[in-house]
């Protein structure tokens, strides 16, 4: 695995960053975005100027990947997910799901981004970082965006990093 990272103003600046660098990388590629979502995200799309399409997230009240992957297996896209404590529902995706979602996402030739602002909110930071891994591991290009503000409660200080872990 390659990594490359930068530092950023804050993890909206980190979501922000990877959205522009997505766009230049390659202008055409739809963003999918499932919703509910942060607030943020969809204005951050449009700033970026990327094209995207709202899924939905949940089923029967519960986090679904089904139409993440309807989605990434009708054009070449990237899908923006929030890495743990899902906002605004603090639902999140099973590790089985993350695993499906990573496998499906590789054959797809699809790029993750992800918002993983409260690393260590929802459990361990490590254990929080397993999205990340399985990812990496499935051989998705994923750009992450990483927050400390509130995990290390620093939140005035505006540390983030926005970062490429790619295959090659």
């Amino acid at each position: 695995q390659t990594v490359a990272s930068i530092a950023t103003t804050g993890g909206t600046e980190a979501v922000a960053f990877n959205l522009r660098l997505l766009k230049r990388m390659d202008s055409e590629r739809k963003i999918i975005l499932p919703v509910p979502t942060w607030a943020n995200h969809p204005a951050l799309c449009e700033d970026a100027g990327v094209r995207t399409e709202n899924v939905p997230y949940l089923s029967d009240g519960k986090p679904t990947i089904e139409h993440i992957l309807e989605a990434a297996r009708q054009e070449l896209s990237a899908v923006l997910l929030h890495g743990n404590c899902h906002n605004p529902t603090g639902l999140d995706f099973t590790e089985e799901q993350w695993q499906e979602l990573a496998g499906e996402l590789e054959k797809s030739g699809s790029i993750a981004l992800l918002d993983t602002a409260y690393q260590g909110f929802a459990g361990e930071p490590e254990e929080d970082a397993a999205p990340v891994r399985i990812l990496m591991e499935a051989g998705v290009p994923t750009l992450v965006a990483w927050s400390a503000s509130k995990n290390h409660s620093i939140y005035s200080e505006r540390v983030s990093l926005a970062a490429a872990v790619v295959p090659d």
